[in-house]
């Protein structure tokens, strides 16, 4: 069978310029780059995890703020005059609202007018690390349940209906069924079309590194990359390392992009392989085809609707751009 091969350039959108200034995005500056979404019209939303705010990225190149005031906070109202909590991940509808996984025990939701609301409110005790909205509507998040120390996976009907798709039954790296299947998740989170499949970063070994790409189907879990070695490489996915995996996305062929965030590298797993997409010519901030380009530490990851994939660099503090021809 024909292969097509895919060419990758990397470009940066924003000018790693630190602060907080709206306006064009050749002058506009941020103060952290962390999880990003896109809308339907190819607005890109990043989130700010230690002075929380949302930050828009319109095509055209204007930057505005969202939602928050920079202050660790739980406030609704619009725009800058909201106080958000700490988060690093976002998540756009079909209509460009925004949901924001707020560690402090809430799903925020920003509509396009910029009010915020609370979309969920958990239980005490219950910090949501990831979301991810589909176009049913359905909200899926991973959380830290604190009793217990142990992750979850839920999915939060539009009507505001939580359920526990799977619960971590205690601390370890252990296979199987959801009720006796044992993970630590991290950021990563996405989602089949068909709402069957979801992906997780799990960081079982090692304080703060995640290292194996999960996926819970069928009410299982399995692990799908990664060995438990803080390592790199490319081959067979369950014998090759990772350190700190950040976010997952899938593309149109049922494969998935992977940000490495401590190697600095986008992997790309299919059909059961690992191959390394961008980072191989070691870390940096070079611009320029994927054989020498570099980048730092990347976090997250969408495909615009020409689908092309922007990368968030945590370290930079950069929108990087991959065109994908």
């Amino acid at each position: 069978a024909f292969t097509y091969i895919y060419s990758y350039t990397l470009s940066s959108v924003t000018n790693g310029q630190i602060g907080y200034q709206d306006g064009p995005v050749a002058t506009a500056k941020f103060e952290e780059f962390v999880g990003i979404t896109i809308d339907g019209n190819d607005n890109i939303y990043n989130a700010q995890y230690n002075k929380p705010r949302v930050r828009k990225i319109s095509p055209s190149g204007d930057v505005s703020t969202m939602a928050g005031d920079g202050t660790i906070g739980h406030v609704n109202a619009n725009g800058t005059n909201a106080k958000l909590g700490q988060h690093d991940i976002v998540s756009s509808d079909a209509a460009g609202n925004i949901y924001v996984a707020d560690l402090g025990g809430y799903i925020r939701k920003i509509d396009l007018n910029k009010n915020v609301t609370d979309f969920y409110t958990f239980s005490s005790g219950i910090q949501p690390y990831a979301v991810k909205v589909m176009p049913s509507g359905n909200v899926y998040v991973t959380a830290y349940l604190t009793s217990t120390s142990s992750s979850a996976i839920g999915k939060i009907t539009a009507a505001g209906n939580l359920t526990w798709l799977a619960t971590s039954a205690g601390v370890g790296d252990v296979d199987g069924p959801v009720g006796t299947a044992k993970f630590n998740l991290y950021d990563g989170l996405e989602v089949s079309a068909d709402e069957t499949k979801i992906y997780v970063t799990d960081f079982s070994h090692g304080a703060n590194v995640g290292n194996k790409v999960k996926m819970l189907y069928n009410n299982s879990i399995t692990t799908i990359a990664g060995n438990s070695s803080l390592s790199d490489g490319n081959g067979p996915a369950l014998s090759v390392g990772f350190k700190l995996l950040s976010n997952l996305l899938l593309d149109k062929d049922g494969g998935l992009y992977i940000a490495d965030a401590f190697n600095g590298k986008i992997k790309y797993l299919k059909d059961g392989n690992v191959k390394t997409i961008l980072g191989d010519a070691g870390k940096g901030d070079v611009d320029g085809d994927v054989s020498l380009a570099k980048i730092y530490y990347p976090h997250g990851l969408v495909f615009d609707s020409k689908g092309d994939l922007y990368i968030s660099d945590a370290s930079l503090m950069k929108l990087k751009k991959l065109t994908i021809d």
